[in-house]
């Protein structure tokens, strides 16, 4: 009786461990087959099977349009697809208004093949207007390929920094002592206000050696300023030219054009002479001698005929 107890003991124990053992089982073979709601990582890499061409990068000279100067659009294309390339892609730009391609040139292009996650880079040249309105301007760009067609809005910002575009500045290497250097400066008026009280100044070493008034100047003009400039130093002299104005507001500000090394040098002796100790080389004071030496004969001559025609008189 006692034996038969503890085997129908052991007997339940036994079952009850071997149904543990196949829940177990059971659930090592759900979780092998994905069947348990257990948290798992679902993303997954997209794989575009054909080629997709995006605007992936662009740029604006300086970073913005300034109203009547030119500038440069780049842009980097590249194919999203890593499988697919792309061919016969064209690129198509609608302008908007106050720029344009340079002359010679048109907003599109033919781009042709781009490979699959390849970039290729367009560059367009443009001119602007000085009547630009607005602080942004929209360039629509149309992506055309064989398979695909994409549209895509670039914004650019438009801002002036100054209201003056420098277009050149000359300046000698070097110049006699006490003599004058001349230097030249070309620009043009930007944006739709006039300036007024336009100084072209020069300063060495923060001081003022040289003003050149110019006045009033209406957007759009371009206007050439001369500056005369004397030293009385030998050596280096580094000279920082600047456009002085007051705007539409009625502020006086001050505009740096550019600075520039001017050295002064000995007055040039020409070589090809050598002074005699104690004679004046001079051609001109040989001319006036001669020319004094005939106006006394000729003075002579005349009392001659004078005296003579009052004798025989």
């Amino acid at each position: 009786m006692k034996k038969s107890k503890i085997l129908n003991i052991i007997g339940r124990v036994f079952a009850i461990v071997l149904s543990f053992a196949i829940v177990g089982m059971n659930t090592i073979k759900v979780a092998a087959t994905g069947q348990t709601d257990v948290l798992t990582d679902t993303s997954e890499t997209v794989i575009l099977t054909e080629p997709l061409i995006v605007v992936d990068y662009y740029e604006i000279t300086n970073e913005k349009i300034v109203p009547g100067e030119d500038f440069t659009l780049k842009m980097v294309l590249k194919n999203y697809s890593t499988v697919a390339s792309a061919t016969g892609v064209l690129i198509d730009i609608s302008n908007p208004a106050g720029v344009a391609p340079v002359y010679g040139s048109v907003s599109q292009m033919f781009i042709g093949d781009i490979g699959a996650g390849e970039s290729k880079e367009v560059v367009i040249d443009y001119n602007s207007w000085t009547t630009i309105l607005g602080d942004t301007l929209d360039f629509n760009v149309t992506i055309v390929s064989d398979t695909k067609q994409n549209y895509v809005v670039l914004r650019v910002p438009v801002g002036v920094d100054s209201p003056f575009s420098i277009l050149n500045v000359s300046a000698p290497l070097s110049v006699e002592i006490y003599g004058l250097a001349t230097l030249s400066l070309t620009f043009k008026v930007l944006g739709e206000d006039r300036v007024k009280d336009v100084v072209l100044t020069a300063y060495e070493n923060g001081q003022l050696i040289g003003t050149s008034q110019i006045g009033i100047i209406s957007p759009g003009l371009t206007k050439t300023q001369q500056l005369l400039l004397s030293f009385i130093e030998k050596g280096d002299h580094t000279v920082d030219l600047y456009l002085e104005y007051v705007d539409e507001t009625g502020q006086k500000k001050t505009t740096q054009v550019t600075s520039t090394i001017i050295t002064v040098v000995d007055k040039v002796v020409n070589p090809g002479v050598e002074p005699t100790p104690g004679v004046v080389q001079d051609d001109n004071m040989d001319t006036v001698l001669l020319m004094g030496i005939g106006g006394m004969i000729i003075l002579i001559v005349f009392l001659v005929v004078v005296i003579v025609l009052r004798k025989n008189k």
